[in-house]
This record gives C-alpha cells, sequence and structure tokens, in this order.
C-alpha cells in the first residue's frame, strides 16, 4: 500500500506499508521521496515474502499467491472480483510456467474473453513488479477504444431531448423517475454507479446539496466507496430537486432503482438507458456522457477546472477537467467573444462620440 503525505521540512513524501499474514497487520516498510521508489520498494518487500521463483513459478502459483498478497491492501469485494476474472484463465492455462503465456496467447484468450483482461493484466503486472516475467503480455489488450468527446458534445437541447425521451420509453411514473436519472446525470456530474447509489438521506435540498456517499459496483453487486474512495458533497441544483420531487419513490432507501424496484447494477441500468437512447435516436449513446455534458458546461459557465473537479470528484486539482474539458467548444466562445467586442465597440464608439 503506497500513500502521499507532506512534510514541513522534506515536501511530498511516499509512505509504503504491506501486509504481514503472519502479524495479521499492515507494517510499515519505509518512506521515500518519488513514487517510483515507493513503488520499487513495494515490489522488494513483496519479494521477500514470496515463495516461489521466476524459474518454478505457474500461473496457478501466482495467481494464489497474488490474490492473497492482496488481503488487507484492497477491498474484499476487489479480492472477489481478481478471482472471479482470471478462474477461467486458471483453469486452462493453470500448470503453464508464468513465463510461458507470451503475447500470442494472451492475444488468443482476449479475442474471446475480453472482459477478463483487466483482472489478467493487473495480475501480471504485479508479476512483473517482482521481476518474475520481464514483461506483462496483456498490456493494452483490454483497452477500449477512447472516445474523442469534442465532435458529438451534448447541448442543452440535446439534454432536454433525453429527458423528454426517458419519459415517452416509460410511459407513467416510472418514466418521470427516468427523466429525473438523466437531469441528475447532466446537472450534477454523478458517476453511473453513484446515481445507482443514491439514498434519499444524501439529498440535503434546504442547503442544495447531495452528499456522494456510495457507488452501486456491477461487478460485485455491492455497494461500495465513490471510484476515489473518498465520498464527497456536491451542489443539488434546483432543475434536479424539482424532478426528483416531482418523480415517485419507488424504494424505501434508494432514489433511482429499476422498473421493478431492483438496484441499477450495470446490467439493468443499460436496459433503462438503452431505451432512452433508442427512443431519443442515439443508439451508441452511453450513460456516461451525461457527466460529459455536466462539466462541459460547468466549464462553459465560467467555472475553474478546480471547481468543476469538485463536483466530478476528482482528486487531482483540476489537471484532468483542463486537459479534458478545457478548450471550449468553438460557437459558445464565439457568441461570448461576439458579445464583448460588440460591446466594447459600441462604448468606445459612444466615448469618441461624447
Amino acid at each position: 500500500m503506497i500513500t502521499s503525505y507532506d512534510t514541513k521540512t522534506q515536501g511530498r513524501r511516499w509512505r509504503v506499508r504491506i501486509y504481514d499474514r503472519r502479524l495479521g497487520r499492515n507494517v510499515h516498510v519505509g518512506s521515500y521521496a518519488t513514487r517510483r521508489e515507493a513503488r520499487d520498494a513495494e515490489a522488494a518487500a513483496l519479494l521477500a515474502e514470496t515463495t516461489i521463483t521466476a524459474s518454478d513459478a505457474t500461473v496457478v502459483q501466482w495467481r494464489e499467491l497474488w490474490i492473497a498478497a492482496g488481503e488487507g491492501r484492497v477491498r474484499e469485494s476487489t479480492r472477489r472480483w481478481w478471482a472471479g476474472q482470471t478462474r477461467a484463465f486458471a483453469l486452462e492455462h493453470g500448470r503453464r510456467p508464468l513465463s510461458a503465456i507470451d503475447r500470442l496467447v494472451a492475444m488468443q484468450w482476449a479475442t474471446e474473453h475480453r472482459a477478463t483482461v483487466q483482472a489478467l493484466s493487473a495480475m501480471w503486472t504485479a508479476a512483473v513488479q517482482l521481476e518474475l516475467v520481464p514483461t506483462n503480455p496483456w498490456r493494452g489488450l483490454g483497452q477500449q477504444r477512447r472516445r474523442h468527446l469534442e465532435p458529438g458534445w451534448l447541448t442543452a437541447t440535446d439534454v432536454a431531448a433525453l429527458e423528454q425521451a426517458a419519459r415517452d420509453a416509460f410511459p407513467g411514473p416510472y418514466g418521470r423517475l427516468v427523466a429525473a436519472l438523466v437531469l441528475t446525470g447532466a446537472y450534477v456530474g454523478l458517476r453511473p454507479g453513484e446515481i445507482a447509489g443514491l439514498r434519499w438521506g444524501d439529498l440535503d435540498p434546504a442547503q442544495g446539496r447531495i452528499h456522494v456517499r456510495r457507488q452501486a459496483e456491477s461487478r460485485t453487486r455491492e455497494f461500495t466507496a465513490p471510484k476515489n474512495g473518498l465520498a464527497r458533497t456536491v451542489v443539488y441544483p434546483p432543475v434536479v430537486q424539482r424532478a426528483i420531487t416531482a418523480a415517485p419513490r419507488l424504494h424505501r432507501e434508494l432514489v433511482f432503482v429499476g422498473p421493478r424496484g431492483g438496484i441499477l447494477f450495470g446490467p439493468t441500468r443499460d436496459r433503462v438507458w438503452g431505451r432512452v437512447r433508442a427512443r431519443a435516436g442515439r443508439p451508441d449513446m452511453v450513460l456516461h456522457e451525461l457527466r460529459h455534458y455536466c462539466a462541459t458546461w460547468l466549464t462553459e459557465q465560467g467555472l475553474s477546472s478546480s471547481d468543476v473537479a469538485i463536483q466530478l470528484g476528482h482528486t487531482d486539482g483540476g489537471a484532468l477537467v483542463e486537459s479534458t474539458y478545457g478548450h471550449a467548444r468553438a460557437d459558445p466562445a464565439l457568441e461570448r467573444l461576439t458579445t464583448a467586442l460588440a460591446t466594447a465597440t459600441t462604448t468606445q464608439a459612444e466615448e469618441a462620440a461624447s
């Protein structure tokens, strides 16, 4: 486990701890000036606890050790996900040496089991850190094509159309709830899992705030902490308050649920959203695009990248917002420039005439 902290005399430092199974607790390894030094120290400490070597390590041996080493370092739900995602590969290739799993084997497996690549890549990354294998054959195989946001950015008109599509796709009270979900994504900027984990007690309309305390984790079908592990408080705008107030309460605790009152884990959420986007004529649009709209819209209102990052739950001070959304769309920018320059010219002309 690597964590950062600040000291008055030495600046930022990186603290390393590993879980000692014999003691049943985390033990301190040391503190380091750079994250790279901390990673190397963590790898060396884990290697000292390892009972297998590069010459005799098999896939199944390393898998068992890797999952066990996560105890005390990662959430139990994550370890169960690791185990589930790597089980099929271990059954088929478990007796082979780690070094025998090359790029060709990884590519062949990924063509039919792409969903497991992320966990397998993490498993091999840890093996590389311990010098059990020289390279990670899974690197890049599970990456999805990155969406280019600029050409297809949503507008306020698009969001209004999606809100209406939600009502049309689900006539009756449930349609109002899905419409509120659309507005929550667009004007609060919650991640889809955070929307699914929102509870009535998290809403504070009097203060205009929402407390984001959990997310619905589709991989493990559990409620966990938000993506970065930190709860946060965000603005609860009137447009979303009105929509949620007008929507029915279909669950005692959860604000947003499926048509039958079930939790909006990935499959249920995808089915609901699939009907909305089809009705809106956007069959390929992902629900996460509403979050992109929120970030873009807030940026175009003149808010700083650090302010937008607080609403989105980023912990980098606004660096990601700046790199992704910092270049505003041309049309709104030109409209603002036109207004500004027209005002300046008129003022100057009036001063010259007086």
